[in-house]
């Protein structure tokens, strides 16, 4: 049987660029289409700025997120400045990967802490960990609607 593209538009391609959450949504994609007996290839692109695949060395856009990440801690660092005892906190993403606030926090020289998923940390005689948030919020084991551990 000879498989149709998407209607009449003729598409026969389909890229699908992203990380994790978007590769499981290129999944259900491709399902669908090989449900519907479509003649279309789906091509799954992995990309992740959070640079957390072992086999890689560095994802593009994550020189870019380390930069932009750059540019709110040195904002932050300005903000504190113009403070006595001035305390600043930059948030950055990287779901379970650290390496953004990482590298972005080597290249600053202004941060005194970093904090990062994959290293538990204590802080005088109280641990601020995700893990204890999420102890104390009852939201133990929930997932995202991707199917992601749920943080806070």
């Amino acid at each position: 049987m000879q498989g149709r593209s998407f209607g009449n538009t003729g598409i026969n391609q389909v890229y699908i660029i992203g990380g994790d959450g978007t590769q499981n949504g290129a999944s259900v994609i491709y399902k669908e289409v090989e449900k519907c007996g479509l003649q279309v290839l789906v091509a799954e692109i992995l990309k992740t700025i959070d640079n957390d695949i072992a086999v890689i060395n560095n994802f593009f856009a994550f020189d870019t997120a380390v930069e932009e990440a750059q540019r709110a801690i040195n904002a932050a660092h300005v903000e504190v400045e113009s403070f006595e005892n001035g305390v600043g906190i930059v948030k950055l993403m990287g779901r379970y990967s650290g390496f953004i606030a990482m590298y972005a926090t080597l290249a600053s020289r202004d941060v005194d802490y970093c904090l990062i998923p994959e290293s538990p940390f204590y802080l005088e005689g109280s641990g601020a960990g995700q893990e204890h948030v999420a102890e104390r919020m009852d939201v133990v084991g929930v997932k995202d609607a991707s199917g992601n551990k749920l943080l806070l």
